[in-house]
């Protein structure tokens, strides 16, 4: 995924219908992607994973919808666990830590683990098949591959790294029929 931001100044004519303040998101979508098979809404879910605002897909005659979590490790949780109707009940924990490397740079890890019965010693919980997100820079899904692990070794775990500054609210419209 490409992401480019530009910055404009104010009476810019692509500012039109979002001045004084807003955001506009374009969605471009490759040939190959079969919106039969994938839904607008899924593929904004698929890639907004940890957005540092409120985004609100709204699509017309549908209900608006949140996107993101609060949390990597809510994030883990859902994805891992409570959307997979066969692990919800698992004896598992989440473990989330986070740093503040100064600058505004912050990372936050959330690894999942699973208790071992009659001892106090956890060990991690893998990721299988499943094809989860792993790394998100800025909030965006970037990879669905820890650093250091392999795909057959991957631990279930997300990592977030971002840059904290103010950013406003933000909501991701469309119509459909649109492109």
């Amino acid at each position: 995924m490409r992401t480019i931001f530009k910055e404009l100044v104010p009476g810019h004519p692509s500012l039109k219908g979002l001045e004084p303040h807003g955001t506009r998101v374009t969605l471009r979508l490759r040939e190959s992607v079969d919106i039969e098979k994938q839904s607008v809404l899924d593929i904004v879910r698929h890639w907004i994973i940890l957005p540092p605002c409120p985004v609100i897909y709204i699509e017309k005659g549908k209900n608006p919808q949140r996107i993101g979590f609060d949390s990597a490790s809510a994030a883990l949780r859902h994805f891992r666990f409570e959307s997979l109707p066969e692990r919800k009940g698992e004896n598992y924990e989440i473990i989330e830590t986070s740093a503040d490397l100064g600058d505004g740079a912050k990372y936050e890890l959330a690894f999942a683990v699973r208790k071992v019965q009659f001892t106090p010693e956890r060990n991690f919980v893998g990721r299988g098949n499943l094809a989860l997100p792993a790394v998100c820079i800025e909030g965006i899904h970037a990879d669905s591959e820890l650093p250091g692990f392999g795909r057959s070794s991957s631990i279930s775990a997300l990592l977030s790294v971002r840059w904290q500054q103010a950013i406003p609210d933000h909501s991701i419209a469309h119509e459909s029929g649109e492109g």
